[in-house]
C-alpha cells in the first residue's frame, strides 16, 4: 500500500526527472467552498487544483517578502 501510495503522488517532468507532491487537507467555510467552486468553475479546472495554485503563489509572494525585509539586529543599539 506505501509503494501504491508513493508513485500516485510523483510527478513525472519533461526531462524524467520527479517531483514528490504533498497533501494538505483543511476545513472552509461553505460560503468560501462556493466562491471557489465558481472560480474554478469559471477556469475549467478542479477546486483542489485553483485551491493548490492559489497556495503556491501566496506562498511565493510570502516569500519574496521575507527576502525583502532587512534582518532584525542581533544586538540592541546603545545610547551614548
Amino acid at each position: 500500500m506505501v509503494q501504491i501510495q508513493h508513485n500516485y503522488d510523483r510527478l513525472k517532468l519533461k526531462n524524467n526527472q520527479s517531483l514528490m507532491t504533498k497533501r494538505l487537507a483543511t476545513y472552509l467555510a461553505d460560503g468560501i467552498y462556493d466562491i471557489l467552486e465558481e472560480w474554478a468553475k469559471d477556469e475549467r479546472r478542479s477546486v483542489s487544483s485553483l485551491s493548490a495554485f492559489i497556495l503556491e503563489q501566496a506562498a511565493r509572494e510570502r516569500q519574496k517578502e521575507m527576502k525583502q525585509q532587512p534582518p532584525p539586529s542581533d544586538e540592541k543599539q546603545e545610547k551614548s
